[in-house]
This record gives structure tokens, C-alpha cells and sequence, in this order.
């Protein structure tokens, strides 16, 4: 999958949770997914405590499959909320990367 294929499924992807929860208004839309984004980051710690073996032994076992899974729900979540605001998601990773980069020169 090319980097344009995931942008191009965050704008279709935008549309149908636009229209799935009549999210209209882009203030509210924007606050569901920061809302989301907590969520999502909250299920992938457990997934990721529960691989290691530091969660309850009552709770669900989570595989590395499972930690993969949360890692694209937070990935697709955040992407949502940049394009929600309007970010350049290529450039801002491209400068992120090139700060981060710059770093260990």
C-alpha cells in the first residue's frame, strides 16, 4: 500500500464517519477524534501490557497481532484528525522527520 493509498482512505473514511454520525459540524467532528485518538492509544497500551505480562491475569491475553491492530487504529485516528484540520500529513512527516533526522547529524 502506498502512502497516497492511506491518504486517499482517511479522506473516504472521513466521509463515512461524517455521515455515519452526522458530524457535520467540523468543531465536533474534530473533538470525537481527539476523543477517538484517547481511546484508541488507551487500547493499544493494554494490548501492549497484556503481551508483556503486566495486566491482570483475568484480562484478555494479547498477541502481537493484536498489538499491530491498535498501532493502525491510532495511526488511521491521528490521520483522521490531521485531515480534519487540514494538515499536510506528507509534509508534516517530511519535516518531522527531517527535524528528527537533524538531530543525529
Amino acid at each position: 500500500m502506498t502512502f497516497q493509498e492511506i491518504l486517499n482512505f482517511i479522506e473516504i473514511q472521513d466521509k463515512r464517519l461524517e455521515k455515519q454520525f452526522g458530524l457535520e459540524d467540523r468543531e465536533k467532528r474534530t473533538l470525537a477524534s481527539i476523543a477517538k485518538i484517547s481511546e484508541e492509544q488507551g487500547e493499544l497500551s493494554g494490548a501492549v501490557l497484556s503481551y508483556l505480562n503486566l495486566q491482570r491475569k483475568d484480562k484478555k491475553q494479547n498477541s502481537k497481532e493484536d498489538i499491530a491492530n491498535e498501532v493502525a487504529d491510532v495511526l488511521i485516528t491521528v490521520m483522521l484528525l490531521g485531515h480534519q484540520t487540514e494538515v499536510d500529513i506528507r509534509k508534516a512527516l517530511e519535516n518531522k522527520i527531517k527535524k528528527i533526522n537533524a538531530r543525529y547529524e
